[in-house]
């Protein structure tokens, strides 16, 4: 028996990734089909939140400011990431490293989308400003070396700390 959680998200998945090699898809689809078919509950809550955040984050980004932006994409994994590690269930370490993997494909895959759809660079345009000698200035490339750099140091280096400094208050209590 299929889950029905599976049916939404490849859907959702193919939506998002419609211009990746399809190679890539039966990949990324294979690893959330053990996620969501896996017995831990949470791990089905992770894959449906970041379903339900990359819809959000493809239906508004057209409105977003970059605080907007930083919240949906930055904080909002942060949060679910501390969330997940405060359920008393399985590895700590094991908990903060898929939710941190789950939210860098996310990321990467709503990159790509909004890339290939020229999203990214009417965002950049939007949210660009001159004030006086300063400059905001966003990269023209969601996907770009060292964002994609900087996402991975945020992600798995905030689940790392979390795991760390989860286990010395452990250790003291």
């Amino acid at each position: 028996s299929k889950n029905p959680l599976l049916g939404i998200f490849l859907f959702a998945q193919f939506m998002k990734d419609i211009y990746s090699p399809y190679s890539r898809k039966i990949v990324i689809y294979g690893y959330f089909e053990k996620l969501i078919n896996s017995k831990s509950k949470i791990e089905r809550i992770k894959v449906l939140f970041y379903v339900i955040l990359g819809v959000i984050e493809f239906f508004t980004i057209n409105q977003l400011s970059s605080i907007s932006f930083i919240i949906l994409f930055y904080v909002l994994p942060i949060l679910c990431t501390l969330v997940v590690s405060s359920v008393k269930s399985g590895k700590l370490l094991t908990k903060n490293l898929l939710s941190s993997i789950l939210a860098l494909v996310e990321y990467l895959v709503m990159g790509n989308l909004f890339n290939n759809l020229g999203l990214w660079s009417k965002f950049v345009a939007r949210n660009s400003m001159k004030i006086n000698n300063g400059e905001i200035q966003i990269s023209n490339n969601m996907l770009s070396p060292l964002q994609i750099v900087f996402v991975i140091v945020l992600y798995f280096g905030v689940g790392y700390l979390i795991y760390y400094f989860a286990k010395k208050m452990k250790n003291r209590g």
